[in-house]
């Protein structure tokens, strides 16, 4: 009833009343969903693993960027949103369209910030230096032309007035163009961030069916690539478009889905600590990988154990610092907690390392000499 009074005051029909809700509550719906797995992902950043990193601070921003969207989205509902030009009052027209300008750039900054939360991810939780060099690019990339966009959008016409009212004398950008340009570039940031970590996760050295899932879980970001499409289809047809409210219903719910499901998938590889708590039994603590030369399991070292450079010996100091951390109980966990939800690491042969030397602590020098560096990679989890 409360909803049917909205649409009467705001002169409405029953099919544009249904089209501004359904909306609504996808928007909701999403955000909701987004929230929860943000707060998931803080705690076990937070409490499980006890290291909260940029990449997670950039999602918190994200979302809070995200929940700023919806509550335009409410304004723009309130303001009749999904109905006739011809069914609102001038009056409301201009107010929905001044909370539409103020929307886009929340919009793209909410997005910015979880594609730069993906590549800070990256960067953390993967140790070779070429995949570094191209989250460092990425990263790069991101932050400029996420500040063009956005500044862009809130600069689309000067004075910002022409944006809601022609009469205002100025200029403006080609408004769809802009809309259509910014949403492709959207799309292929995202499926370059899906393909930068894939070479490294096939290659991992885990029995085949954590390597799947592994790879399944990093590609669900492939849900982001679909909705930017759908939400790019709804542009389109918002360009093709004399009546700016009607069709911007659908092209409003589509970015609210696009920037919270960016925000979920960005969240989900961080949780396996989380998880691994709840179900130990069907997800194990320790992290397993087999050596090139080795036929039997050997624990995974750290990450910054590895040596990012083409070399044949790792150096003494670094092996040295590794065994005083294995000595202290804080150092040990420190190691762990420093790999995040998952990281990857160059392994170490069988013929210079094993278990029992590790368990062991022996002497660090003759640990030295042995070492040598491997070809494969590991998967390593946090314990708790």
């Amino acid at each position: 009833m409360e909803t049917s009074n909205w649409a009467m005051q705001n002169g409405l029909s029953e099919e544009s009343e249904d089209k501004a809700k359904d909306a609504l509550i996808l928007s909701i719906t999403f955000t909701s969903l987004a929230v929860f797995f943000v707060s998931a992902r803080l705690y076990t950043r937070g409490f499980l693993v006890k290291k909260i990193g940029s990449d997670d601070w950039t999602c918190l921003v994200s979302l809070i960027l995200s929940l700023g969207f919806m509550g335009l989205f409410i304004g723009e509902w309130k303001s009749g949103l999904g109905g006739n030009r011809s069914e609102i009052t001038f009056e409301t027209f201009k107010q929905q369209v001044i909370l539409l300008w103020a929307s886009i750039p929340i919009y793209n900054a909410s997005l910015f910030c979880t594609k730069a939360s993906i590549a800070l991810q990256y960067h953390r939780i993967f140790p070779g230096s070429r995949i570094r060099i191209a989250c460092s690019g990425a990263l790069f990339f991101l932050i400029i032309y996420g500040l063009w966009v956005v500044v862009g959008s809130f600069l689309t016409c000067v004075p910002v007035r022409r944006w809601w009212d022609d009469m205002v004398e100025g200029s403006c950008l080609n408004r769809d163009a802009f809309w259509l340009s910014t949403a492709i570039v959207h799309i292929v940031t995202d499926v370059v961030l899906l393909a930068m970590p894939m070479p490294i996760l096939i290659r991992l050295n885990i029995p085949k069916r954590k390597r799947i899932a592994l790879v399944l879980v990093f590609a669900l970001g492939g849900f982001v690539c679909i909705t930017s499409g759908l939400r790019l289809e709804s542009l389109r047809q918002l360009a093709r478009s004399d009546d700016l409210v009607e069709h911007n219903a659908a092209a409003a719910s589509w970015s609210a889905v696009e920037c919270n499901v960016a925000i979920i998938c960005c969240s989900l590889p961080t949780l396996r600590p989380l998880v691994t708590r709840i179900f130990p039994l069907i997800f194990p603590t320790t992290g397993y990988g087999y050596g090139r030369n080795s036929k039997r399991k050997i624990p995974c070292l750290p990450r910054w154990f590895a040596s990012h450079e083409p070399q044949e010996r790792i150096d003494q100091e670094h092996a040295m610092e590794f065994l005083q951390k294995l000595s202290s109980d804080e150092g040990g966990k420190h190691s762990h907690r420093d790999m995040g939800g998952v990281a990857a690491t160059e392994s170490i042969s069988q013929e210079t390392i094993s278990a029992s030397d590790i368990e062991a602590d022996r002497p660090a020098e003759p640990f030295v000499r042995s070492i040598h560096r491997g070809k494969s990679w590991f998967l390593a989890y946090p314990s708790m």
